[in-house]
């Protein structure tokens, strides 16, 4: 199932991904590099085809912005929270 979830994915988000892992809960996290920086995603346990389709348009908008989130957490299916870390 993850082979066939990555299959599908987009080409650009495909390029940027770095890691996937699924721990004993069977909750999936990516590791996305972006900018040549890490940004960690949380997809929790349940629905990861529609939360890739969600993933697929945040990635895309925030690199239209040139904005590098540090996470993007969407292991809640109704939101949708984006961490940036600080510059230093």
């Amino acid at each position: 199932y993850i082979a066939d979830l990555i299959h599908e994915m987009k080409t650009d988000l495909r390029k940027k991904l770095s890691e996937v892992i699924v721990n004993e809960g069977k909750e999936l996290t990516i590791i996305l590099s972006l900018g040549g920086r890490p940004s960690s995603v949380f997809l929790g346990n349940e629905d990861w085809k529609g939360k890739m389709t969600k993933l697929e348009r945040i990635v895309s908008y925030l690199d239209s912005k040139d904005k590098i989130p540090s996470v993007i957490n969407l292991t809640n299916g109704k939101k949708v929270v984006v961490k940036f870390g600080d510059k230093i």
